[in-house]
């Protein structure tokens, strides 16, 4: 059993940040998972995949738009299973499928989230990836260097089954 945390702190171009939509895919035994969002990305927002394979390299994530996405990072811990956090910041707008791929059939979680407010450069502030090769609880931290980013948390599970909880007060 395998549980990975990822933490991603985002610079926000606004006094507030917002998120806007989020889609979701899963596929088995496949070299690609793609989802499209539901409503049309707005022009300037900033995308985000977090992908959850069980392959031994990293994915690649690209989109129907043409977007630049660059990996924020990736944790994996004894054996193939990985999770991946992209980021597409100042996305072209209109309807837009996102697409991760891998070199070899893998079983793939893919989240997709759009997010306004975040700075168009240098999109990541911070970020943290943990991995536990036990049962046990643990955490990742994350230091931010202004207020109203965005912190995404992504959480990845290895065994069928598994789940994880929020600590009190979340």
């Amino acid at each position: 059993r395998t549980m990975h945390v990822g933490l991603v702190a985002f610079r926000s171009a606004l006094p507030s940040v917002g998120f806007v939509q989020a889609e979701s895919n899963n596929v088995s035994g496949a070299t690609t998972c793609a989802k499209a969002f539901d409503f049309a990305n707005t022009a300037g927002n900033c995308l985000v995949a977090l992908v959850d394979a069980n392959n031994n390299t990293p994915p690649t994530v690209a989109d129907s738009k043409g977007n630049t996405w660059y990996r924020a990072g990736t944790v994996g811990k004894s054996g193939p299973d990985q999770l991946s956090v992209f980021v597409a910041p100042n996305c072209a707008g209109g309807t837009n499928t996102v697409t991760a791929t891998m070199g070899s059939a893998s079983t793939m979680v893919m989240t997709i989230l759009e997010y306004a407010g975040v700075v168009s450069a240098h999109v990541v502030d911070g970020l943290s990836f943990q991995a536990s090769g036990s049962a046990g609880s643990f955490s990742a931290t994350v230091n931010v260097g202004s207020v109203n980013e965005i912190l995404i948390a992504a959480f990845g599970v290895q065994a069928a089954g598994d789940q994880s909880a929020a600590c009190s007060g979340y």
